[in-house]
């Protein structure tokens, strides 16, 4: 029975040893050493969800600029038409040196460029809505930049002020204890010396 309880231990602690390696494996590196604020700020702007959201945000608030500006800018107009007729279908023309068929494919594309010189202001309006809304995007990221680091720059120092805070503490906690002990001496002494004091008086009678 003791062997097999002795067994079933040592399994465990195989087991427990294996997962842990493969717990510390799967972890990022950051994680398991020590960080400076540097290192903090670096991960915040890496992989923080509320800075990662304001650079889409930032990526989409360009493709409305563009759109925008697109009111301005010249629209090309491309159109292509293909037919083709069954050449028993076709007619012959009489003419006095014989007949003439007509071409049964017909092919037909146009391209045009349209420029708008004048939409009642729209294009004014349109362009300075297109860089309005570029520079309120860029504030906006750079606010939420700015306020997430701000966090993590006040978490730091508050971890390294509770660091502090814990030695102080512990130093407390020891100097308290050797006070305790040096009033436990000195109690002792006087304790020691009460009980001697009768005994002495007996004596002198």
């Amino acid at each position: 029975m003791k062997k097999l309880l002795f067994c079933g231990a040592v399994f465990i602690c195989f087991v427990w040893n294996i997962t842990a390696q493969n717990t510390n494996t799967s972890l990022p590196g950051w994680i398991t050493r020590p960080l400076s604020l540097t290192d903090c700020l670096n991960i915040a702007l890496q992989q923080n969800a509320t800075i990662l959201k304001a650079g889409n945000d930032l990526e989409a608030s360009q493709g409305v600029v563009v759109q925008t500006r697109a009111v301005a800018l010249p629209r090309v107009q491309a159109t292509g038409q293909y037919k083709d007729t069954d050449p028993h279908a076709m007619e012959s023309l009489p003419f006095p040196g014989g007949p003439v068929t007509l071409p049964h494919q017909n092919w037909n594309s146009s391209v045009q460029i349209v420029q708008s010189i004048y939409e009642g202001g729209k294009m004014v309006a349109a362009l300075r809505a297109a860089s309005v809304t570029k520079q309120q995007a860029l504030a906006q990221y750079q606010t939420v930049i700015a306020d997430t680091l701000l966090g993590v720059r006040v978490a730091y120092y508050d971890v390294l002020l509770a660091a502090q805070q814990i030695t102080v503490h512990e130093a407390s906690v020891v100097l308290l204890q050797k006070e305790l002990e040096d009033q436990q001496r000195r109690y002792d002494r006087h304790r020691a010396a009460l009980q001697r004091a009768p005994r002495r008086s007996r004596c002198r009678q």
